[in-house]
């Protein structure tokens, strides 16, 4: 599955108020797909937003003096995914020589 319309499948579920689930597909390749809805909302935003709006100037302050490489700020209300491809498995490649995968 194309990962726009997997944005968008995410998208459409939370603006119907649906629950938002992981997501596992196999690829033509034998490896698989993860993704992994993540929503940023207003509790996020007091950390993450835009600084003087859902952010205060105090607690941008806090956090600069916490984390001064810290670049997270600035996001909006917003649903977004993370992706991980994963290598296929041989049931042979355990530990122990039991075969069981990992």
């Amino acid at each position: 599955m194309a990962e726009t319309m997997i944005l968008d499948k995410y998208t459409e579920t939370a603006q119907a108020g649906g629950e938002l689930r992981p997501l596992v597909e196999t690829l033509a390749d034998g490896r698989h797909a993860f993704y992994a809805p993540i929503t940023v909302n207003a509790f996020c935003l007091k950390c993450h937003g835009k600084i003087g709006e859902a952010m205060q100037n105090d607690h941008y302050e806090l956090i600069s003096e916490l984390y001064p490489n810290d670049k997270a700020i600035g996001y909006r209300e917003a649903v977004s995914y993370t992706h991980l491809t994963l290598p296929t498995m041989s049931t042979t490649w355990g530990c122990g020589g039991g075969g069981g995968g990992w």
